[in-house]
């Protein structure tokens, strides 16, 4: 009686087999049901990824102001040079009308180049330009002054100039050394006025800048060295007269650096839209050139720092004095 009571407790009524059949065609269903709707989400990703990607390929590229980043050059006038230009373009690099070279940038649009002809000994400006697909070339504002030396023991002098932007001097694979002293490393005026200084200062310093013994700002030397001041004021045709005092805390000048240029009228430098450089001696570069659309930018580079040391202990018109708030003398009573 026992076994017979036992099994029939295991046998399952007609009615708890249809709900159980329900439970198992609902699960399913569930299954195909989520199946399906990833199967779809997944084809309108793949969808749109494609119509994204056509119609990126079909855009027209953005063109990309290529540039100059890393120029090198010895003695004997060997050169590497490498900067940026939209991802694909032709990079074309010339001193005057002689193409130095030609190179593709890569996809992330950096580019490299090493001329297969040394550079000659002399002073000359390179340019650069860009040309993506069909679309014109373009024009780089960047311009790089190089000049060789004509002797094995000369010194190679490279900078990188941009209107609107200082000067910068590219050390040739000198180690770059802390400035203790202050000096001039350029003047870039802009066409449209106002002018950018630059130099060198011992970091950390405080720079007082003078154009024409009237005060032009302060900036302070960055944990390189380099100081960089906007001047909003115009600097007309002449002569002038730039200084830069280095200071200490309590506003003494403790070193003072002075250089002398002539900034000559607007077109006398330039000719057409050619670049037109001069040299005088090892000490100052004078760069005209005319921008698209902006007019001539006029630039200035000092190389010779020793010309421009000063005495600091001597005062100028217009000299501005820090002078140190007195502590307040204890009253006697």
């Amino acid at each position: 009686m026992r076994r017979k009571h036992l099994t029939r407790s295991f046998i399952l009524s007609r009615r708890e087999i249809l709900i159980l059949l329900a439970f198992f065609l609902l699960a399913v269903l569930t299954i195909i049901a989520r199946f399906a709707f990833q199967q779809g989400q997944t084809a309108t990703e793949q969808s749109r990824i494609a119509a994204t990607e056509s119609a990126t390929s079909t855009a027209a590229p953005i063109p990309i102001d290529p540039g100059f980043d890393v120029v090198r050059v010895t003695r004997d006038g060997r050169a590497v040079m490498a900067g940026r230009a939209a991802p694909g373009a032709r990079v074309i690099v010339k001193s005057g009308d002689l193409v130095l070279g030609q190179v593709m940038a890569d996809k992330r649009g950096d580019w490299v180049m090493i001329p297969e002809t040394p550079l000659k000994p002399g002073a000359q400006v390179l340019t650069l330009s860009a040309q993506l697909g069909e679309d014109g070339p373009v024009l780089s504002k960047d311009s790089a002054i190089i000049s060789v030396p004509d002797r094995p023991d000369g010194d190679v002098f490279v900078a990188v100039s941009r209107p609107g932007k200082p000067t910068r001097i590219l050390d040739q694979g000198l180690p770059d050394a802390t400035p203790t002293g202050v000096s001039v490393a350029g003047i870039d005026l802009a066409p449209e006025g106002g002018a950018m200084l630059s130099g060198r200062a011992e970091p950390g310093r405080l720079v007082r800048v003078y154009l024409d013994n009237q005060a032009a700002g302060e900036a302070l030397a960055d944990e390189k060295g380099h100081w960089e001041l906007a001047h909003a004021g115009t600097v007309a045709a002449g002569e002038h007269k730039l200084r830069a005092d280095q200071l200490d805390p309590s506003g003494k000048v403790l070193l003072r650096a002075e250089v002398a240029f002539s900034r000559a009228e607007q077109g006398q430098l330039v000719m057409g839209r050619q670049q037109v450089m001069i040299m005088q001696g090892n000490a100052l570069w004078e760069i005209a050139r005319s921008i698209y659309g902006s007019g001539i930018a006029y630039s200035v580079i000092f190389t010779n720092n020793k010309q421009q040391i000063r005495d600091p202990d001597l005062i100028y018109p217009g000299q501005i004095f820090d002078i140190p708030a007195a502590s307040a003398a204890p009253s006697g009573k």
